[in-house]
């Protein structure tokens, strides 16, 4: 029988080792192979002293081996397959490992220490000033109809009622009652507060008894004092520049002014009081509007 023909070697161990192998088996499989012969490959393969011959044998043509021999050899080849399978995949998992802990800042910084709050030294509780709202701060940029004044000392938000000229065309005062003599009134007809130019025209009534909003403003406004005045949304406050007494029946050309600079004149009764409503002197004040919260604007 003619001995089998080894398949042809392929680049690589594994598949050197793989037809190895195969041959070997061939060779063990092949019939009529007699004692003395296998007798003498057994001698052989002990005279050769390791694999590494057995392999070098049975990687030649027509080479035969013993079964006990040749399981052996191919047990031991696929172990040292699988080895060196599991020692690349090793390396290739330990490069990627190193890879990511070279490349990834982060990994090599260690979790934070967490500091202790440092607490603060008591402090000492001393009295101090009231904060309050700047009411200044946004002056109406348009003229509006004025609702309410405060003036330090004198009103705080005190009504203004919006009132038209009389028969001889005279602007109009508040009500003769307890109420009327909290009030302000305001000439409807004319400047409405934060006009470019022109007075803004209001007064109030003076009692006898000294409680109504004129008594007020005569022992407390002065030039210098602020006048604070209040629309529906919008708010303007003016500075006193003036206070004028004038004889009543003489009247006041500059109290009327309706193309002059923007001001609110404020007139009311004055002593000395010469009979119910008659009243000898008037006493005006004016006012400039302040914007930003600083000088009167001119």
């Amino acid at each position: 029988m003619t001995p089998a023909t080894p398949a042809p070697r392929r680049a690589g161990h594994a598949s050197r080792s793989t037809t190895w192998c195969t041959a070997a088996a061939g060779a063990e499989a092949r019939p009529g192979t007699s004692q003395v012969h296998r007798q003498d490959r057994r001698r052989s393969t002990r005279r050769a002293g390791g694999r590494s011959h057995i392999r070098d044998r049975l990687d030649r043509p027509g080479s035969s081996a013993g079964p006990s021999a040749t399981s052996y050899a191919c047990s031991m080849s696929r172990r040292d397959d699988a080895a060196r399978r599991t020692a690349l995949v090793a390396l290739i998992v330990a490069t990627v490992i190193a890879l990511a802990w070279t490349l990834w800042p982060d990994a090599k910084k260690a979790d934070p220490v967490a500091k202790p709050t440092p607490v603060p030294a008591a402090q000492d509780i001393v009295a101090g000033t009231t904060l309050r709202p700047n009411v200044c701060g946004n002056p109406a940029q348009k003229p509006f109809v004025p609702k309410q004044i405060s003036i330090a000392g004198v009103a705080d938000h005190a009504n203004v009622l919006a009132l038209p000229r009389d028969g001889n065309n005279v602007p109009q005062a508040p009500p003769l009652s307890n109420v009327g003599k909290t009030e302000f009134a305001w000439d409807a007809p004319t400047i409405k507060p934060g006009e470019r130019k022109g007075n803004a025209l209001f007064n109030a009534h003076t009692w006898p008894d000294g409680s109504a909003m004129g008594n007020h403003l005569l022992a407390n406004l002065h030039v210098g004092d602020r006048i604070v005045v209040f629309g529906k949304w919008e708010t303007l406050c003016y500075k006193v520049t003036k206070r004028t007494v004038i004889v009543a029946s003489q009247g006041s050309y500059e109290y009327y002014v309706q193309d002059g600079p923007p001001q609110l004149a404020l007139i009311v009764c004055s002593p000395p009081r010469l009979g119910p409503g008659n009243w000898y002197h008037r006493t005006i004040w004016y006012a400039s509007p302040m914007y930003g919260d600083s000088e009167p604007a001119t």
